[in-house]
């Protein structure tokens, strides 16, 4: 009997440590979870509006703004289908633009376009009708780009290795793609998902081959996904708009850690109505929490094409809670001295870095008891180590 009675208290003490470590870290959240260490991914939100702020309007050269990047301390903006083959620089500030850069290569239907470490990366994969099978990322140096004067174009070309065979209806398919972001070494595209709720994200190699892409997994999308970017390993934003109306919307995900953006949690702001926003098409990060979002020309609407300035810091959490703070002391310990963080490990496992923002610092395998001096200029350290987490002040 008492070895009965010990392992239904072993049991049921599992059982309470997995339900304190696992749950919504989101203070926002309608069911926001105080003891969860960890995110799972079920947060939830009250509906929420937003408004954005009209950032500039773009002259007739924009009409059909379609994907925007920021590099060189610059927006790069194009047009979609159609169109002549340009990259648009504007002020980041004014809108105002500033470089008009020709690309040596046939524009289909230019989509989005994302920022890597070395190469601005445009999507020629718009697919209205479902017709096109050969369709390509194109990637662009930054040091050209940079510099006024592209030569240089590689072609990342790739297929929906999952849906094969002639379109039976070009008004419903899921073969249209206008998102896409740079993660940590490769693109992510998610689908426009024309034919069900369900858009499908696909991962592609950032190096130049030829690929035929299966789904990683499906995302319930309450509209139909047209811009997308990631900062860093924190933060991921998409925007698109919800048909009949075009009710324009913006996505956020969120402390996601080591798993993929839609893995992490997902909170959807709704941004009014078409005739306040246009048609919206596209999102970039300038800093950590500042967008920039750019909207098409409708002339039925007489509606010019536009760029619009947003913050998600009313809408992320990025400090813990100090019942989080107080659990995690069994797991690191941490100084500033100087220019340098002094941390001390108490386990093994891998510690990853995060300054107040969310944006990763890096990610290190640790030992116990190990000691790591790192030169990182953050006076805040957030940080995760086998689940639990914490935060390091430079003056506490």
């Amino acid at each position: 009997m008492k070895g009965l009675i010990f392992f239904v208290g072993i049991f049921c003490s599992s059982l309470l440590v997995n339900a304190q470590g696992n749950g919504c870290t989101d203070p926002q959240a309608i069911n926001f979870n105080p003891a969860a260490m960890v995110n799972d991914g079920s947060c939830q939100y009250a509906p929420t509006q937003a408004q954005a702020a009209v950032l500039a309007v773009l002259p007739n050269s924009l009409s059909e703004l379609s994907g925007l990047g920021f590099a060189c301390q610059k927006l790069w903006g194009h047009n979609d289908g159609g169109q002549a083959p340009v990259l648009l620089g504007m002020d980041a500030v004014s809108g105002s633009i500033l470089d008009s850069l020709p690309i040596p290569v046939q524009q289909i239907d230019w989509e989005d376009a994302c920022v890597g470490p070395n190469h601005l990366f445009v999507g020629d994969f718009g697919n209205n009708n479902g017709q096109r099978d050969s369709l390509a990322v194109l990637r662009i140096p930054l040091q050209e780009l940079c510099q006024g004067q592209v030569l240089t174009v590689d072609t990342i070309a790739f297929s929906y290795a999952d849906q094969q065979g002639p379109v039976s209806d070009p008004n419903a398919h899921d073969r249209d793609c206008e998102s896409m972001a740079f993660f940590r070494d490769s693109l992510l595209l998610l689908t426009k998902n024309r034919n069900s709720s369900k858009a499908r994200w696909y991962r592609l190699p950032a190096i130049p081959g030829q690929y035929a892409l299966f789904p990683v997994d499906s995302t319930e999308l309450q509209g139909q996904a047209t811009g997308m970017d990631v900062w860093g390993d924190s933060l991921l934003v998409l925007v698109g708009y919800a048909p009949p109306l075009f009710s324009p919307f913006l996505v956020l995900g969120f402390d996601f850690g080591a798993k993929f953006p839609w893995q992490g949690n997902w909170r959807r702001l709704d941004l009014g109505t078409v005739f306040d926003m246009g048609q919206l098409e596209s999102v970039v990060f300038t800093q950590a929490h500042q967008l920039i979002m750019g909207s098409e020309a409708v002339g039925t609407l007489n509606l010019p094409p536009r760029l619009y300035a947003f913050s998600l810091a009313p809408y992320v959490s990025p400090g813990l809670s100090l019942n989080s703070e107080q659990k995690a002391e069994a797991a690191l310990r941490c100084g500033a001295k100087g220019s340098f963080w002094h941390l001390h490990s108490l386990q093994k496992g891998q510690l990853q870095l995060f300054d107040l923002s969310g944006r990763s610092l890096g990610t290190y395998e640790v030992q116990a008891r190990q000691d790591l001096q790192l030169p990182i200029a953050s006076e805040v350290l957030l940080w995760h180590l086998n689940g639990q987490r914490g935060k390091c002040l430079a003056k506490p």
